[in-house]
């Protein structure tokens, strides 16, 4: 259907110049500076000095994402400073149930 739309198009309108791709931009999951903050949900929490960056590969793959918006209107529940720093000496089996309890404040 599209096709036959297309070439519709292009027999009234003529040929025109092809429309540059939208590129995606790729996702990029540098480990955020200390200071930051960082999301997830109605979540966020800021960034304090770790020992690794292995928190923000599996914050990161769990769905925290740097916060990045300018004009952001969003309300979120900003959560304790030591918050990140907990997160990095919990076990990875913790940490599930760390955040989900942070979810039901």
């Amino acid at each position: 259907m599209r096709q036959m739309l297309s070439a519709l198009k292009t027999k009234l309108l003529g040929q025109q110049k092809p429309q540059e791709e939208r590129r995606r931009r790729n996702k990029d999951n540098t480990p955020p500076m200390v200071g930051q903050y960082v999301i997830y949900h109605h979540l966020k929490m800021q960034v304090t000095e770790t020992r690794t960056d292995e928190l923000w590969k599996w914050l990161w793959k769990h769905g925290w994402r740097v916060a990045r918006f300018r004009n952001d209107r969003r309300s979120y529940t900003v959560l304790p400073e030591n918050m990140y720093e907990k997160l990095d000496l919990a076990s990875t089996s913790d940490r599930p149930v760390i955040i989900r309890s942070l979810m039901r404040r």
